[in-house]
């Protein structure tokens, strides 16, 4: 398997299924194989159910659950660690980031061992920005 799209999805319900079409969609037009990746970091809104149908419905479709909130950093190791893919494109299942962006991840791993991407144009907090510098560095590092 080429690539996982990894998700972590927390109380989610409203935006999941939306987004994980969007990601089966990039996935096919990208003509890699691979699958998605659902990662339920122990929602409370019927998060895990929506993923749990979207799986049954499309075998590219997996669901690991956290019985319990471990937060971003732990959804995101549970995605890391699970994925069956070569190439890991993580994305948050809120819709903050065009699936698109799948087809410049893909483009761009051909001259690299690992594809960081920077989201641009938000209002960050001063603390959110050194952290994701200081990640950057060490990543590019």
């Amino acid at each position: 398997m080429r690539v996982t799209i990894a998700m972590p999805a927390y109380d989610e319900a409203p935006n999941l299924a939306g987004v994980a079409a969007d990601a089966l969609a990039a996935l096919a037009s990208s003509g890699e194989n691979g699958e998605l990746l659902i990662v339920d970091d122990g929602s409370s809104d019927g998060t895990g159910a929506i993923a749990d149908d979207l799986a049954v419905r499309d075998a590219r479709v997996r669901v690991v659950h956290h019985t319990r909130n471990l937060g971003f950093s732990g959804a995101m190791t549970t995605s890391l660690r699970q994925a069956r893919g070569e190439w890991v494109f993580l994305v948050p299942a809120d819709g903050q980031i065009d699936m698109r962006e799948l087809m410049r991840f893909l483009a761009a791993r051909a001259d690299a061992d690992i594809v960081v991407g920077v989201r641009r144009g938000r209002p960050e907090r001063i603390g959110r920005v050194l952290l994701s510098r200081a990640f950057h560095r060490i990543a590019k590092a």
